[in-house]
């Protein structure tokens, strides 16, 4: 895309640098010209913020990854409820995926579970890698 063809869909006056950043960004999206550009204009990724508004964007952003990782943590425990209630190979590989290994047993142990054959042998592999 050309800087032309950003101004002309955006209405925004941009400087040289600043669309080099913007068709940088656009370089590495599957969208067409038109929709990234009304998503540039709609979020106003032109605009200079100020530190304020800065810093404001930032706790809000922040508190939003504290409530997805919380909200992600209690998916993962009831996986594992889950897990062991249904004795179910496939949830606990979904919980593996979710959070790794090393977590998922420190998990089960801490929430009193028995270790199936398969965690012991990880358990195993953990231990010796870390040799």
């Amino acid at each position: 895309m050309t800087k032309q063809e950003f101004i002309d869909r955006t209405n925004i006056q941009i400087s040289d640098e600043d669309f080099t950043y913007a068709n940088r960004v656009y370089m590495r999206t599957d969208l067409d010209k038109d929709t990234f550009c009304a998503e540039w204009k709609k979020h106003k990724l032109g605009e200079p913020l100020t530190v304020v508004q800065l810093n404001a964007k930032i706790g809000t952003l922040e508190n939003k990854v504290k409530e997805l990782t919380d909200e992600r943590s209690k998916m993962v425990d009831f996986l594992l409820e889950q897990s062991e209630k249904y004795s179910s190979a496939e949830l606990r590989a979904q919980c593996i995926e979710m959070m790794g290994e090393r977590e998922y047993l420190m998990r089960k142990i801490k929430m009193g579970y028995s270790l199936w054959d398969m965690d012991k042998t990880a358990l195993v592999r953990i231990h010796e890698l870390n040799r």
